[in-house]
């Protein structure tokens, strides 16, 4: 009996095959039977009420707003820069692409057009417009949240933090409410469904992936918020041979009914046919429309709440349905009970007295009982804020004795330290001794204790003229004389000069040059020790008010290195 059955979408085509006498080989006969049960179905069975065979739920997560830190913001720039990079958990995928953004402060709402990942760098829609700041406030949000992709239209939404759902308004309603409080924060209270959004971009618009989009209001919130959605669904076209219509199996004639009053006035030609097929059909919708379910609500007239706000709100503040935004523009309708229970106040300023009845704790403190301490405790000075052993507070221009304490030196400024603070095993290094005596030699008298003692001047003079150790370089294969060095001979007419040579490898020499000049003529003497063949010869002469110390080298490919030390007395 099961194959008699109009139960799919071949027992369907098939029917209608038959009562047209329609053989199934005529391919195209057939193809058009199925377009027609399928227009049937689509366009006029679905649309034609909200079936409860097309009923569907959903939830949805709306993420709580971020603001972290402190933004960055410079005018005529679309550049914005977190000073706390967000995490995995901060948005989806950790971007906030598409997401709103706005300094505190103000009204202007920026949509963000690019955001890598987890970066601190963020691109807006446009050029920032308010004023420069380093480290101000903000908040980033999402205004909106994507619906399944089997969603025609929204019958409820609801969250579990109210006692009434959301409420649907049409997209001009909804834009007035969020430009009255664009930046209002509290849970979702309105919500407005958008059309279809098709993130492959590059198909067709009849593609499985595309989903609609619900804008909520508000949408600033620092929780994360779980809506609840009963929506009708979207019936997809009947394809398959085994494909079923959604609707039950004692509807599914309609489809039947229908196409033929289609087929029998396009392929079988039959207008009594057709018009008899279209009655037939009617009455069957008309009856499935008429089966109203135990759990469907019957319609009703209900006041707009704004008209509600508007009309009676001043009689019934405390439960106005609007919620009041922190930074929106606009004139506010709603006003907060006198007595709140259960609430979070974020960076609210409270400016009047609160009082507090005794036996009520905050963090498990009775302020009541703690106050008559309170003048006590602000006036002690010793033993207070925890310290023990009655340790006093230690005051910036108090004159007090400091025992046991640490004082570091790179932290703090020390001052007035002579050498009677300072012991002996202090152990100071010599750089930070102030300056002595001038021409004195710091010595070790016999108890090992730092003096000094004056230089002789025959040390003075012997010391003032040793000059430092100079490096030159002699050229190869030198044959003309060419200077070492020159020094005016009337301060050097006696000079020793300490030196060695080095040429090539293996090559060494060291030793002592003795000038003594009259002013005109030099006289020269030579001792060395040598390793290998240096092939350097000296000369001295007088040249005007010089004294030269000269040079020849043989050639051997390799200059000569010399380096020596000069001391000279008149």
């Amino acid at each position: 009996m099961a194959a008699y059955k109009l139960t799919d979408f071949s027992d369907i085509y098939t029917a209608v095959l038959e009562e047209l006498k329609v053989q199934s080989s005529d391919t195209t006969s057939l193809n058009r039977i199925k377009r027609m049960v399928n227009m049937i179905y689509l366009d006029e069975v679905v649309p034609a009420s909200r079936w409860f065979w097309l009923y569907g739920k959903t939830s949805v997560y709306h993420k709580s707003a971020y603001y972290s830190g402190t933004v960055s913001v410079t005018p005529n720039s679309a550049t914005i820069t977190l000073s706390v990079a967000p995490t995995i958990t901060d948005g989806v995928s950790g971007s906030f692409l598409n997401y709103q953004f706005s300094v505190d402060g103000t009204n202007e709402i920026y949509t963000i057009s690019a955001h890598t990942a987890l970066a601190t760098a963020i691109t807006l829609d446009r050029a920032y417009n308010g004023v420069l700041a380093a480290t101000a406030n903000f908040k980033i949000w999402k205004e909106y949240i994507n619906l399944p992709t089997d969603l025609r239209e929204t019958v409820e939404v609801w969250h579990d933090h109210s006692t009434t759902p959301l409420e649907a308004k049409g997209l001009q309603e909804f834009r007035r409410i969020v430009t009255e409080q664009p930046k209002a924060e509290l849970r979702p209270y309105y919500y407005c469904t958008y059309d279809y959004v098709d993130p492959s971009t590059n198909d067709g618009e009849t593609e499985s992936d595309r989903y609609r989009v619900m804008k909520l209001h508000p949408a600033i919130s620092i929780f994360n918020t779980s809506l609840h959605i009963d929506y009708i669904k979207e019936a997809t076209p009947l394809d398959a041979a085994g494909d079923e219509p959604l609707m039950p199996l004692e509807d599914r004639i309609v489809l039947f009914y229908g196409a033929l009053s289609l087929a029998w006035g396009s392929i079988g030609r039959n207008p009594e046919e057709a018009a008899r097929n279209r009655a037939l059909f009617d009455n069957k919708l008309a009856r499935m429309m008429g089966k109203v379910q135990d759990s469907m609500d019957k319609p009703r007239i209900e006041p707009d709440s704004s008209y509600i706000v508007a009309k009676r709100g001043p009689k019934i503040n405390g439960l106005a349905r609007r919620p009041m935004g922190s930074s929106g523009g606009g004139q506010s309708t709603y006003s907060a009970p006198s007595y709140l229970a259960g609430v979070t106040i974020n960076g609210a300023n409270i400016t009047g007295n609160v009082t507090v009845a005794s036996g009520i704790t905050i963090d498990g403190r009775d302020i009541s009982a703690d106050a008559t301490s309170f003048d006590s405790h602000i006036a002690a000075s010793i033993a207070v804020h925890g310290l023990t052993g009655g340790a006093a507070v230690v005051g910036t221009t108090t004159s007090q004795t400091l025992t046991n304490k640490t004082i570091d030196a790179d932290a703090n400024s020390i001052t007035n330290i002579d050498n009677a603070d300072i012991k002996t095993g202090a152990a100071i290094a010599r750089a930070k001794i102030a300056s002595g005596t001038a021409s004195r030699v710091v010595v070790n008298d016999g108890a090992g204790d730092l003096s000094d003692s004056a230089i002789t001047t025959t040390e003075l003079s012997y010391l003032d003229n040793i000059e430092a150790v100079t490096s030159v370089t002699l050229t190869d294969n030198t044959a003309a004389a060419a200077n070492v060095a020159t020094w005016p001979h009337a301060s050097y007419e006696f000079v020793v000069i300490n030196y060695s040579l080095a040429r090539g490898a293996g090559n060494r020499e060291t030793g002592q040059i003795f000038l003594a000049t009259d002013g005109s003529t030099v006289a020269i003497a030579q001792t060395a020790a040598n390793l290998g063949t240096l092939g350097t010869t000296f000369t001295a002469d007088i040249s005007g008010t010089d004294l030269r110390l000269r040079y020849v080298t043989t050639s051997t490919g390799t200059n000569v290195t010399m380096k020596y030390t000069l001391q000279k007395w008149i």
